[in-house]
């Protein structure tokens, strides 16, 4: 059944390895244009899904980017929107920037991030704090957050030995800190 479903539907040559032709819907099966053969896929260490063309291995989220999603700005990086490296749906991918892709990842220096789709009523927008301007930072229920185009990520609060702080990242690419007491006082909070 899953062979017939395949012969009936549209093949298009691949555009990374045209030895290859690619299915146009789902599963997106790839396979060698003369003999027919598919190449077996697996997950790599860092967790995403890897194939091999021509003995040339690929990471098959951006095999699919480059064959099926427009990229008219020519951008560098495919992110998996869900954070789910091996979750190579077509909705699930988009051509971002190197600095775009950072901001929505999973974890850093072991610090495991956390998402929420939205803030409550009273958040706080910061946009600015001392000289530094800011967008997309957000003060919520004593955590401080970043809106990555997606979701809020919450910030890794940072335990210097006297006070906490926050890194973020100012309108011109500078990073700096955001003392939580200071911040506080700055915005009425206590």
């Amino acid at each position: 059944m899953t062979e017939q479903l395949i012969e009936e539907n549209q093949w298009q040559i691949l555009t990374v390895d045209n030895d290859y032709e690619i299915l146009t819907d789902e599963p997106y099966t790839i396979r060698k244009k003369s003999n027919g053969f598919i190449p077996i896929t697996r997950i790599n260490s860092d967790g995403y899904v890897d194939i091999k063309l021509n003995r040339v291995p690929y990471r098959l989220h951006r095999v699919l980017a480059i064959q099926f999603i427009p990229n008219p700005d020519n951008l560098p990086e495919i992110d998996h929107i869900n954070r789910n490296k091996s979750d190579n749906r077509l909705e699930n991918l988009r051509w971002v920037t190197r600095s775009q892709n950072q901001k929505n990842k999973t974890s850093n220096h072991g610090v495991q991030y956390e998402y929420v789709d939205e803030l409550s009523d009273d958040a706080i927008e910061i946009t600015d704090y001392g000289d530094y301007k800011f967008e997309f930072y957000y003060y919520d229920n004593n955590d401080f957050w970043f809106y990555n185009g997606v979701q809020y990520r919450k910030l890794h609060m940072i335990d210097n030995g006297w006070s906490y702080h926050v890194k973020v990242t100012d309108i011109n690419d500078k990073i700096t800190k955001i003392a939580v007491n200071k911040f506080k006082k700055l915005y009425d909070l206590i």
